[in-house]
């Protein structure tokens, strides 16, 4: 399924992988089963973080289907969608994970800021600081040398 959204001459592709595609089909013809299934699925590239991801959660909310696919190459790929017949309860968990990375990564990020990233010219201008705040985190603060 593909779907072109025009906005000021701005074109996003959204694109629903196939593994995505497949795992949840599956599930839904299975999720009822009294015994437990199995389904391995095949693909001829590594597949992305978000279909690992999905694929992760549909395990956790029905554990007596086993999902078992590619191995992942860690990369987010632009115009990843989920499938249109998605259960709202997996569609939120989907939602809350990448919000958990992406906090995991915005954390990283301001944590690991060095002086050095800085240009010279600002870094005569100012210098950082070593902070802790209540609950012992620690950060850095910009402070006026003049």
């Amino acid at each position: 399924m593909n779907l072109n959204i025009n906005r000021t001459q701005q074109k996003v592709t959204a694109s629903v992988h196939c593994e995505t595609s497949l795992a949840l089909s599956f599930i839904l013809l299975h999720q009822a089963s009294p015994t437990p299934v199995a389904l391995e699925i095949g693909t001829s590239k590594l597949s992305c973080w978000l279909c690992r991801e999905f694929q992760g959660i549909l395990r956790r909310v029905y554990p007596h289907i086993h999902i078992h696919s590619s191995s992942c190459h860690g990369k987010m790929t632009a115009g990843w969608t989920l499938p249109t017949q998605t259960p709202q309860q997996i569609a939120n968990l989907m939602i809350k994970r990448v919000e958990d990375a992406m906090d995991e990564i915005i954390e990283r990020s301001v944590g690991k800021q060095r002086c050095d990233s800085i240009s010279h010219a600002l870094a005569e201008r100012f210098y950082f600081q070593g902070i802790e705040d209540d609950e012992g985190i620690s950060f850095m603060e910009l402070d006026s040398i003049h």
